[in-house]
Parts: structure tokens; C-alpha cells; sequence
């Protein structure tokens, strides 16, 4: 009987150390303005009135927070790359996260300094992900790619590839968003890839591959960005 009772104390022991905490889901939905993205098929608009298609949407989450009311923040220090053709990837959960009052949320969308010089990476930050440059200009932290009928590139390609973790062109970009519903329910992120491309005239400016000229473009990401509510989805 006594060994009995220990084995069921042993058994209890892991739910007691799990008690008070709940995976958090934050799923990132991707739209151009108020439509949703759609691969290929589907022509936008920019301000020029220019015509595109979105063929690719790719970026690192990191340095996840969330920031909570009267207690210690919840944090997570792994790398993500989101897909947004990749439905396995545009959530991503917390696993046990201890229940209380969160007033927002902050992740970095890039590749800290130090992982950009440590040389070679595994898993997400892995070179053949496609997401590097060289070793001197390191990873590419956002990259947004599709076609244009006034774009002069080859095959009419359009090209937005932001990276850059050295001054004066230091593209790391932290966001910090409220959290206004109970976020067991999940977080959900909107991304509007088309404030990207928004602002660009498309028939002279169809390849930004580079620190200095994606710079610009990290300046947007307040309007790229934003919190919803579940019922808004």
C-alpha cells in the first residue's frame, strides 16, 4: 500500500509542477491591406497604382517577451522562421507559460549581432534556408518576393531582402504590440506584406538587396505589424 501511494505521489508530481502555467499560441496571419495574401495568383496594388503578385514571405521571429503585470516577464530565445506559405510555421507556441496578467508582447524580427558572426548555424538559421547572405553582411532577416508587369528586373522580379546588423544600417527591428484579449485564446499577429511594398515605385526600385536600402524599409514595420482579436480574424 505505502509503495502504492509513492508511486502515485511520483506520478503527481509533474502536473504539480505544471499547475498555473498554459501554452500560448501566437499565430501570424498574413494580408495586403485588408485582403489576404494569396500566392501568385492574386494582383495588388501600391500607392503608385502599380500592379504586383507575392510569390514569397519569409522572416525571423526571436528575443520573444512577454511582458507581464506584477510579475517576472515570460521569455523564449529561440529563432523562428515564419513561411507564410508554410502553415507549420506561422504559429508559434509557448509551451508553459505561468498564467497571469500579459499587457504585451515584443519579439525582434531578425538575427542578433552575435549569431551573425558566429559563424556556421543549425536548424532555422541554417544557410540553406535561403535566408544568408555572406559572412560579412550575415543573415537576411525579412524577405518579401513576387513579380510586377513595370518592374525592369529579369522576369519582372521584385525583390525586398532586409538584413544588416552593423551601424550605420543595423536593421535589427524589435516590435512591442499590446496584448488585448486573454491571450490563452492565442495572440494573433497581422502582417500586411503589402505596407512593404507600398510606398515604392516598383518601375524604378524593384531590388532592395542590400543594408542601406533596406533600412528604409525597416522603418515601416509599425504598419506591417499589428495585434487583432480572435474575432477579428
Amino acid at each position: 500500500m505505502i509503495l502504492r501511494r509513492c508511486c502515485c505521489l511520483l506520478f503527481l508530481v509533474p502536473l504539480l509542477l505544471r499547475a498555473g502555467t498554459t501554452p500560448i499560441p501566437i499565430h501570424f496571419e498574413h494580408v495586403v491591406g485588408e485582403r489576404p495574401l494569396r500566392f501568385d495568383t492574386t494582383m495588388y496594388q501600391n500607392e503608385q497604382h502599380q500592379p504586383y503578385a507575392i510569390s514569397m514571405v519569409r522572416y525571423y521571429v526571436s528575443a520573444i517577451r512577454l511582458h507581464c503585470e506584477g510579475n517576472e516577464d515570460v521569455t523564449s530565445e529561440k529563432f523562428f522562421l515564419v513561411d507564410a506559405s508554410d502553415s507549420t510555421t506561422t504559429t508559434i507556441t509557448l509551451p508553459r507559460v505561468p498564467i497571469g496578467t500579459y499587457r504585451s508582447i515584443s519579439f525582434t524580427i531578425g538575427v542578433d549581432s552575435a549569431h551573425n558572426c558566429s559563424g556556421p548555424q543549425e536548424g532555422v538559421l541554417d544557410p540553406i534556408r535561403g535566408m544568408f547572405w555572406a559572412w560579412n553582411t550575415g543573415y537576411i532577416f525579412m524577405k518579401v518576393e513576387g513579380t510586377s508587369p513595370v518592374s525592369p528586373s529579369p522576369g519582372h522580379l521584385v525583390e525586398v531582402h532586409i538584413g544588416g546588423f552593423r551601424q550605420p544600417y543595423n536593421n535589427i527591428a524589435r516590435i512591442e504590440l499590446p496584448i488585448v484579449e486573454d491571450p490563452v485564446r492565442g495572440i494573433y499577429v497581422r502582417v500586411d506584406v503589402g505596407a512593404i511594398l507600398q510606398t515604392l515605385d516598383l518601375s524604378s526600385v524593384s531590388s532592395i538587396t542590400t543594408p542601406a536600402a533596406a533600412a528604409p524599409i525597416t522603418a515601416l514595420y509599425p504598419r506591417v505589424f499589428h495585434i487583432i482579436r480572435s474575432t477579428e480574424r
